[in-house]
This record gives structure tokens, C-alpha cells and sequence, in this order.
């Protein structure tokens, strides 16, 4: 006979549920205890535990004094908040705080970098100029479950860091939060200390935080659409969001989903896996009906750090079988600091719902009241619906994410959704695996110049705005702008490098990997090359014009003071070129035919009179005049000079081509 409360269990599956009780009631008592304990007597247990913890994994010891990476780790763990991570990079953050319709005030951050502001404006005095007329396209990213915005920027690379990434490329970055958790506990008739302040779900989150959040990103930055981009739930948040929202459609140009949650498959320990199945009521009794875990960050202050991560660690593979083993060790102890942050009990016991019925639906109020005709279940909570989503949506998912059943997925939403596996990743590895910059930013980036690609500023005729990440020097610059001109300029100090970067292996799928690598390389300093070569030829024809206005005024007047003419017209030795008065200097390919009677006149220091039937001014044969080696020797200066200026100028143009 089925009872509705206690049929949920199988009899196996009651010990664990008791086990977890008793657990949980300790965690209780230990943390009550702890807090009570004076704070030598904490200090002396921090102590023997570094002490017997470097006994025991010595190659897990602190690696902060040691290295670079160590040092970025440690400053990005200690950061307080999210301003200070992004400080940690070079980045400026503006606070902004969105008040939803019901009542919950949610504090969100809007990403640039000195000394531009957003906008494209600068910052003066400590603050910021007024905007320009210019838009820059809008990111919105939000995190996933227990977390926060500082999960996006808690990497120890910046190249890694997806937001930063966005700034550089031009585009206006923000971040969400969710009601609730570190920069989201504010409420305007509620208090985190009440019940009814935590009485919220995913639901919730569709219904205002992300619809509230879009029109107020849009209104400040005053543009009609923006990209969305979400990690674990907070892919789920942006499904149901668009699925009962369909105006936001119009809204959000695309979506892209990281590690994207729907309906997971569950856990694989038994004691939390009989906790999703059984009733909401008992869930409530384990962890009371406001925050679950708060217990959290009070262990994590307390605990030393390489701890801390060997706990996560632990904790992550009895739950979910993964191994972290792309996410390098120093990422740890700078990302797991800022891993957790609060949500509600009923917003976890959501997640056991949609778990339990394999169904993404909204939360069952009615749990208590299931009705069974013929001995099935025909009582259903409203399910999203999200084959109505029109919205542009890109999933990159690991192919070993245990959350992720990319097939149950697909089935329940639209047909031009693009699914991306990304191969031997899990659901942490897709924000600070190893290789995210290989094999998860450049689908990013080709997501969003396909859909909301930053236009180009005025003149330009690239609309790539890439930022360099790494500067090349300014003779690489220029030997690169003169190898297309002529490849045998630099041959000598070339050649190891092209045979280096020209060779070819054997081995395809390394192969396949290193060029991809190495043409986004390329791509980046293409563009680079492509802005520097702009600035470079407009600098030497400025140069060049400065050249010959001094040497116009220095010819212009003559030993005895008289004025001579403005400009004279010569004729070199090399290639038969003339320079007009005041007019710009014409190249043919035909030689002039006084060209040999040009070479005649320099080699005696004088040339010929251009204009038929003048004699000279100043002495002289009849149609010739002389002129002083040091004029001629001038003149072949500009012409070697301009001779520069017109290849930079071809090279830039091909380049923009």
C-alpha cells in the first residue's frame, strides 16, 4: 500500500536519511562549541593543523611565496568582494543596486578599465566624464547556484577571465546576483532573520530578479538588447526566465549557456539522494526554512586554506564523481574561497523536485497532496515552458558533467539551439579549467561577434576590437608591417623563427590543436598590427610633411636674399621621379626620357630646367641650373622616406582588407 509520506523511501534508504540527520545536528553542536572557544585556543589548532598538514602532503604546502601564480592566488583569495578581485586584475567596478517588483534589492556590478570608463569615457579627478554618444554592446553574466558574481573573476589569469575578456574587447560587462546571497540580503520590509525573507525559489528568480535586472541594465546603458551568458543555474534561470517572459525574447539577442543545468540526473551519495527523494517537509526539518548551510563561510574562515581545498575536493567527488583534476591547484585555492554563498532551503528542495520527477518545472506547493489514479501519479507541477524560447541559444557543456544530460535537454527545447561539448570537462572545469582559454572562450567570442559583434569606431574598417593581451614590441611591430613589402628584409633574424612556427608533426590531433591555438594568436596580433600600423604610417606621414615644409622654407631663400621661386622641380638619378610646385609627387612605371641627361647633369652638380626654354637664373649652360649636393642629397631622403610611408600605408590597407 502506498502512504503518501513515507512511500517516497525505499527501506534501504531510510538509514542514510537518519545518518544525515545525526550529521547535521552535530555540525550544529561542533559550530556552537567553536564559537565559544576563545581565539588563542582557535589559533593553536590552526597552527598544529598547517604543522601536521605539511607532514602529511608535503607537495600541498603553500605555495604563495614561491612562485607568480602563487602570489595572484593569494591575493585573489583574500580579496573581500568583488571590487577587490577585479583590483586584483586592473579592473574598475561600479556598484549598482536593482529594487525588484517585490521588494528585494539586488546589488549588481558594471566591469571596466582605467583610464577609459564605459562608454568610451575618461575618468578625471576620480570620476567619470559624461558619456559618449557612442553605445558599446551589453554582457550579462549570472552564476549558479551558492555562488555569486565573484565566481566569474576569481581566476588567477586575466586572459582566462571571461568578463575581463569582454572589457577588452569592448563590450559593456555586468553581473548579476540573486536575492539572498552575499550582495543580495536586503529586502525593504523583510529581514534576513525572518522566515518569509528566504521564502523564495527558482520561480522567484524567473519572475522578477532577471526580468528586473535586464530592464535595468538596458535603461542605464540605454541600449535595446544585450547578450546573456549563464553558468549552472544560472542557465536554468535565463530557460525559465524566456520561457514565461516572451517579450524578454526581444530583449536578450543571444544566450549562452556554461555547464547549463535543466534537469540533473541526481547525486551519487545515498544520504543526499534519499534526501531528494523524500518529502520537502523533511528537508525543512534538516536545514529550517531560511538560508541552508550558513554554517559554511564560518568554517571556511576558520580552516586552513590547502584544507579547505582538500575538503571541497572530497566533498565534490562523494556528491558528483568529479575528479577537478583540469583545475590547477593554485585555481583552487583562489576560486574556492569564493565558491559558496547563501540561497534558501527552498530553493535547494526545488532542485530535489525537478531531480525527482526528471521534469523542469516550477516549484510543487501542493507536495503534500499527491493524487494517484491506478496506482500512478497524476498530479503534475506546471512545467516550463521552454520550446517557446526565440532567443539565439549556444550550450557548451563537458562531456563528463555529471549534471548535464545534454540529450533530456535538447528534447525540451527549441530546434535552433547549438549544443558545443567540450571534451574531458566537468561542470567547474568549463569557468577555471586549464585550458578554457582554448576550448571554451573562443566559442564565447564566436558567439557574440555572430550575434552582438562590437562595432567598429568611426574610420575603421575592421570591426575586430580585440585588446592586445600581450603588446608586442615596437620593433616587432615594425618588422611585421614591412614583411609583407618585402619578405628578404629581415630573412637572416627570420629564419628560425619561420621554421619553428612553419614546422609540421605527425601527429594530426596535436597538430589540429597547436594551430588553432596558434591562428588565435595570430587573429590577436593581426589586430594589433592592423591599429599600430595605422598610427605608425599616419606618424611618418606627419613626419614627412615636417621633412619637406623645412626643406621648402630652406630652399626658398637664396645666399644673396632674394626669393626664388616656392618649390623647384629635379629630377634624380635613381628612377627618373619629380616633384611638382605644390603639387603631390606622381610615380609612373614609364622612365622619363631625360633621365640620362639627368644622371649626366648630377654627376656634375647640376640638372636640367624642366620648363623648355628658361636659362638658368644663376650661371650656367642654357636649360641647366645648378644645385648643391646637399639639396640633392635631401631629396633622396624624402623619396626614401615617402618610399616607407607608401608601403606602411599598402601594408595597413591590406591588413584592414
Amino acid at each position: 500500500m502506498w502512504v503518501p509520506f513515507l512511500s517516497r523511501l525505499r527501506a534501504l534508504e531510510w538509514p542514510p536519511l537518519i545518518v544525515g540527520l545525526v550529521l547535521v545536528m552535530l555540525e550544529a553542536f561542533l559550530m556552537t562549541v567553536t564559537q565559544w572557544l576563545p581565539a588563542r585556543v582557535i589559533r593553536f589548532f590552526d597552527d598544529k593543523t598547517k604543522a601536521v598538514y605539511s607532514l602529511v602532503l608535503p607537495n600541498k604546502r603553500y605555495r604563495h611565496e614561491r612562485d607568480g601564480a602563487g602570489a595572484t592566488a593569494r591575493a585573489v583569495r583574500e580579496a573581500a568582494d568583488f571590487v577587490e578581485i577585479c583590483a586584483v586584475h586592473g579592473y574598475q567596478v561600479e556598484e549598482h543596486v536593482v529594487k525588484t517588483e517585490d521588494g528585494y534589492l539586488l546589488g549588481i556590478h558594471r566591469v571596466y578599465r582605467q583610464p577609459a570608463a564605459l562608454d568610451g569615457t575618461m575618468v578625471q579627478g576620480g570620476r567619470r566624464a559624461a558619456p559618449d554618444a557612442a553605445k558599446k554592446p551589453v554582457v550579462y553574466l549570472h552564476h549558479g547556484l551558492l555562488m555569486n558574481s565573484e565566481i566569474w573573476v576569481s581566476l588567477l589569469d586575466r586572459r582566462d577571465c571571461i568578463p575581463f575578456l569582454l572589457v577588452d574587447r569592448g563590450y559593456d560587462v555586468w553581473l548579476g546576483n540573486n536575492r539572498g546571497n552575499k550582495y543580495s540580503k536586503k529586502h525593504l520590509s523583510r529581514t534576513p532573520g525572518e522566515a518569509r525573507f528566504w521564502d523564495f525559489s527558482i520561480d522567484d528568480f524567473a519572475m522578477f530578479d532577471i526580468p528586473n535586472t535586464i530592464d535595468y541594465i538596458l535603461g542605464v546603458a540605454k541600449q535595446p538588447e544585450l547578450a546573456y551568458l549563464g553558468f549552472s543555474q544560472g542557465s536554468a534561470q535565463a530557460f525559465a526566465t524566456l520561457s514565461i517572459h516572451p517579450q524578454l525574447n526581444e530583449k536578450v539577442k543571444v544566450f549562452v549557456g556554461l555547464a547549463p543545468a535543466m534537469a540533473p540526473a541526481g547525486v551519487s551519495i545515498g544520504m543526499v539522494d534519499a534526501l531528494m527523494k523524500a518529502s520537502p517537509n523533511i528537508n525543512f526539518l534538516l536545514f529550517g526554512r531560511k538560508a541552508i548551510m550558513p554554517s559554511a563561510v564560518f568554517w571556511q574562515s576558520i580552516m586552513y586554506p590547502p584544507l579547505f581545498v582538500k575538503t571541497i575536493d572530497a566533498s565534490i567527488r562523494a556528491l558528483f564523481k568529479w575528479t577537478s583534476h583540469n583545475i590547477k591547484y593554485e585555481q583552487k585555492l583562489a576560486s574556492y574561497a569564493h565558491l559558496y554563498s547563501f540561497t534558501s532551503t527552498k530553493c535547494v528542495v526545488h532542485w530535489f523536485q525537478i531531480m525527482r520527477t526528471k521534469t523542469f518545472q516550477m516549484f510543487d506547493d501542493d507536495h503534500n497532496a499527491t493524487v494517484r489514479l491506478y496506482g500512478r501519479e497524476c498530479y503534475k507541477a506546471a512545467r516550463f515552458p521552454t520550446r517557446n524560447i526565440r532567443s539565439a541559444i549556444t550550450l557548451l557543456y563537458g562531456t563528463v558533467d555529471s549534471l548535464v544530460d545534454i540529450d533530456a535537454m535538447l528534447a525540451e527545447l527549441p530546434p535552433h539551439v547549438r549544443a558545443i561539448p567540450v571534451p574531458n570537462y566537468e561542470h567547474l572545469d568549463i569557468l577555471w579549467g586549464d585550458r578554457v582559454r582554448d576550448l571554451v572562450i573562443p566559442h564565447v567570442l564566436a558567439t557574440l561577434d555572430e550575434h552582438l559583434p562590437v562595432p567598429a569606431p568611426k574610420g575603421a574598417r575592421s570591426s575586430a576590437l580585440v585588446a592586445p593581451l600581450e603588446p608586442l614590441a615596437l620593433e616587432d611591430v615594425q618588422r611585421r608591417l614591412l614583411l609583407p613589402r618585402d619578405p628578404d628584409v629581415f630573412a637572416d633574424a627570420d629564419d628560425d623563427e619561420n621554421a619553428a612556427k612553419h614546422s609540421v608533426t605527425s601527429d594530426e590531433p596535436e597538430r589540429g590543436a597547436e594551430d588553432r591555438k596558434r591562428e588565435l594568436e595570430l587573429e590577436m596580433e593581426l589586430q594589433l598590427v592592423n591599429k599600430l600600423g595605422r598610427n605608425l604610417a599616419r606618424n611618418i606621414k606627419r613626419d614627412l610633411q615636417q621633412v619637406r615644409e623645412r626643406e621648402a622654407r630652406r630652399t626658398s631663400r637664396p645666399p644673396d636674399g632674394r626669393t626664388s621661386r616656392s618649390a623647384r622641380s629635379s629630377t634624380s638619378s635613381r628612377g627618373g621621379r619629380r616633384e611638382e610646385d605644390e603639387r603631390p609627387r606622381r610615380r609612373s612605371s614609364v622612365r622619363d626620357p631625360g633621365a640620362t641627361d639627368a644622371a649626366a647633369g648630377t654627376s656634375t652638380g647640376c640638372e636640367p630646367d624642366p620648363r623648355p626654354g628658361k636659362s638658368a637664373s644663376r650661371g650656367g649652360p642654357s636649360g641647366v641650373r645648378r644645385t648643391s649636393g646637399a639639396a640633392a642629397a635631401s631629396l633622396d631622403a624624402t623619396a626614401a622616406e615617402d618610399d616607407v610611408a607608401v608601403a606602411v600605408g599598402a601594408v595597413c590597407d591590406g591588413l584592414a582588407e
